[in-house]
């Protein structure tokens, strides 16, 4: 509606403009149309009149396109709602988008991903020993972003902060059967190993990419790679039977590697669409 009423304003404006314009240049018509007695002053009076007319059509000519230009920059405004469907490395999920600025230049997102996949009899080493893990892997965030575009085009910076939804619940048993002297153990007999791994809570966010969440047209797409900081997970380590003399020297190791794991990259795509016109 605003933005109707202003493209009537200034058009009535330019309207006016140049009415007044020729009226002005009429007078000087009919000024000059009395008072012509000879030839000579007659020729130079009509250069004159010609000249003005010129000056009028150009400022009228002007006026119009200074116009124009300001109705069309106020319609093609890059402000305006939009959602999306993202598939990120921290799970699937949507946002929902708006851009502040006129230029396009800053854009709020509240973005929600999740993943849950369960592991079942995934092979793993450690150390020497073959291992058999089972158990849930939990992946995803809900989080609010700004995306700054300092040039005006595709290309952005993004910070935030996160609530993480990342959660490692798993077991894991000896992937074959061990032998004591003639003796032969199963790996539900020697015991099993219990891990959960939990990130912080709150989780800040900076990342830099190309494409708008919120497009110029109808439908955009973006790219965009980050890291979170999660610091120090809170780790959890148990073992039971014959291998609970190891879980404290294991646990110690695993808590170890994990202090050099403070940093959770993030690679993510999204399909943009603009709600607005």
């Amino acid at each position: 509606m605003k933005k109707k009423l202003l493209q009537i304003l200034i058009l009535g404006a330019v309207f006016l403009v140049n009415n007044q314009l020729q009226a002005q240049t009429k007078n000087v018509k009919d000024s000059t149309s009395t008072s012509t007695d000879d030839d000579e002053d007659d020729e130079e009076m009509q250069a004159v009149i010609k000249e003005k007319e010129r000056l009028a059509k150009q400022m009228a000519t002007d006026s119009t396109k200074k116009a124009l230009k300001i109705v069309s920059n106020s319609t093609n405004s890059k402000k305006g709602l939009g959602i999306g469907l993202v598939s990120s490395t921290n799970g699937l999920g949507g946002h929902l988008s708006y851009s502040f600025l006129p230029s396009g230049k800053l854009i709020g997102r509240l973005e929600g991903t999740y993943l849950n996949y369960n592991l079942k009899d995934f092979s793993y080493k450690f150390g020497k020993t073959s291992m058999l893990i089972n158990g849930p892997l939990k992946f995803g965030s809900v989080g609010l972003y700004a995306d700054w575009h300092p040039f005006g085009n595709s290309f952005k910076l993004t910070g935030g902060f996160a609530y993480m939804l990342n959660n490692i619940s798993t077991i894991a048993y000896l992937k074959d059967s061990t032998k004591q002297g003639d003796i032969i153990i199963a790996p539900e007999e020697v015991g099993s190993i219990i891990i959960e791994l939990k990130p912080n809570a709150i989780a800040p966010y900076i990342g830099l990419g190309f494409g708008r969440a919120v497009p110029k047209h109808r439908v955009g797409v973006s790219f965009e790679m980050g890291v979170f900081y999660i610091g120090e997970p809170d780790v959890k380590f148990v073992t039971t039977g014959m291998l609970t003399p190891t879980g404290v020297t294991e646990e110690k190791k695993l808590r170890e590697g994990m202090n050099e794991l403070k940093w959770l990259p993030k690679l993510s795509l999204s399909i943009n669409i603009k709600l607005t016109k």
